[in-house]
């Protein structure tokens, strides 16, 4: 009997494993002018410390979003060094949850990307939200990709900083 249901946890666990979720915007060019993207976009927020912390997006012209993460303000300049000098990027590649899809029309902005799970497939979340100018940009939804899609109003406002050594946008998620 414990065979029997030693081997029904371990298939279950490879189904549960088999259903990664996926991004649900295609991969498309970004070739408009809405935004800068010369740089990344930021929010001030606080850690779970209630520390002034920035959450970092990179947006990319091959319709790529990168999570710069979420270093706190006496932290941001060494994280800006890592941008620069490549090791943010050798880490970001290794993980799925740093890395996402856009797409902008009009005046409207949408973009996913994974995020962290505490077991099983690392759940796809979308944003969505207007685009007050070049480098201002207000999200106002957050929303599952999967399953009952419920949405979520949020208020977080992005403000580009001007950064000319983004890390690259290759990688083997957003493909």
């Amino acid at each position: 009997m414990i065979m029997i249901t030693a081997i029904f946890i371990t298939f279950s666990c490879a189904k549960k494993q088999d259903k990664e979720e996926m991004l649900t915007i295609p991969k498309t060019n970004y070739i408009g002018t809405e935004l800068n993207i010369d740089g990344y976009y930021y929010r001030l927020s606080a850690d779970n410390m209630g520390n002034t912390a920035y959450e970092i997006y990179f947006f990319y012209r091959d319709g790529t979003v990168l999570f710069g993460g979420f270093p706190l303000q006496s932290q941001l300049f060494a994280r800006e060094t890592q941008f620069s000098n490549g090791e943010y990027y050798n880490q970001a590649i290794m993980s799925k949850t740093n890395w996402g899809r856009f797409q902008i029309i009009n005046e409207s902005i949408r973009f996913e990307r994974w995020f962290p799970s505490s077991g099983g497939p690392a759940p796809v979340y979308q944003q969505s939200g207007i685009i007050l100018n070049d480098s201002t940009f207000h999200i106002t939804t957050s929303t599952p990709s999967h399953g009952d899609g419920t949405p979520k109003v949020i208020d977080h406002t992005y403000h580009f900083k001007k950064f000319v050594t983004k890390p690259d946008s290759v990688n083997t998620y957003t493909n």
